[in-house]
């Protein structure tokens, strides 16, 4: 716990134009972060959807390809 008070005492010393400088750069961070965390939840349901059904796409199901091909 030693390194956060360390931080929480530089950040009080810090002038008012370097804390807001600071604020923007923490904020700028964390809208970055939620739009990569954004992206890999659409590209984790995006995969869960197509393992799910993977002939779906061709509008074919699996079956009727084995059946087609048996004929």
């Amino acid at each position: 716990m030693r390194g956060k008070g360390r931080i929480l005492q530089q950040a009080k010393r810090l002038s008012p134009e370097d804390r807001l400088t600071f604020n923007r750069w923490l904020k700028g961070n964390a809208v970055v972060a939620c739009l990569l965390v954004a992206g890999l939840v659409a590209m984790v349901l995006a995969g869960s959807n197509s393992a799910r059904e993977p002939m779906l796409a061709g509008g074919t199901t699996t079956p009727d390809i084995v059946a087609a091909h048996h004929e």
